[in-house]
Formats: C-alpha cells, structure tokens, sequence
C-alpha cells in the first residue's frame, strides 16, 4: 500500500516535472521571439530615423535651392526694370535734348 502510494505521489512529482520543462521551453521561445521583435523593431526604427533625417536634409537642401533661386529671380527682375527704367531715362533725356550732330 505504501508502495502504491509513493509510486503515484512519483508519477504525479514526474508529471509536474515535465510540465515545468515545458512551461520553462515555452517560455525561452517566448522570450527569443520577444528579443528577436525588440530587436527588429529597434532596427527599424533607426533605419526610419535614418531615413527621415534623410529626408529632412533633402527638405533643407531644396529650401535652400528655393531661396537662391527667388533671390536670382528678384536680381534679375530688379536689374531688368532698372535696365528700362535706364534705357527711358536715357530716351527721355535724348528726346528733351536732341543730339546734333
């Protein structure tokens, strides 16, 4: 009787012991899986911080090429009125005060 009784109360202790091998299994899977999304994640969000730093250099250097640009088109367009505004002066003046020759 008393052997009946230690082998079950052995069977059940090696049960037991099994499904904490199980459990402590799973729970190394689970903890890889867990490290392995940390790290992928990780992973991406530096490349889009990357990325986005990129973009953002490529947003400032176009800001740039912008204003350099309007400043070009006002010098022109400043240069050309005053070109007229020259040119009428000059015609202005030849018209007031004939050139004779």
């Amino acid at each position: 009787m008393k052997l009946d009784a230690g082998q079950k109360r052995c069977q059940l202790l090696e049960r037991q012991l099994d499904d904490m091998r199980n459990m402590l299994q799973q729970a190394e899977v689970d903890r890889s899986e867990a490290l392995r999304k940390s790290a992928l994640l990780r992973d991406s969000q530096s490349s889009s911080k990357q990325s986005g730093r990129t973009q953002a250099d490529k947003l400032l250097e176009l800001e740039r090429e912008q204003l350099r640009l309007m400043a070009m088109q006002t010098l022109a367009a400043v240069s050309r009125q005053t070109s007229i505004s020259f040119k009428f002066y000059v015609y202005s003046l030849t018209s007031y005060f004939p050139v004779q020759s």
